[in-house]
């Protein structure tokens, strides 16, 4: 695929990948609203929101960013 994604494409598809092998994980986190914090280092969630640095998520493969959430 030539097309390239940006963070919050890449986060979207790996959520639903996700929720397509791992449904309990998945659905839990699709319930999180997604906030792009480029300060912060990575990724972390309070329950509620899943922050993520973009530069951080652009740098993982989409196994990677699975892993990850």
């Amino acid at each position: 695929m030539n097309k390239h994604l940006t963070s919050e494409e890449k986060l979207s598809r790996a959520r639903t990948q996700l929720l397509l092998n791992q449904p309990f994980f998945g659905t839990l986190c699709l319930r999180l609203k997604l906030v792009a914090t480029p300060g912060f280092p990575t990724m972390a969630t309070n329950g509620r929101l899943l922050l993520y640095n973009p530069t951080f998520v652009e740098k993982l493969t989409p196994a990677e960013l699975e892993g990850v959430l």
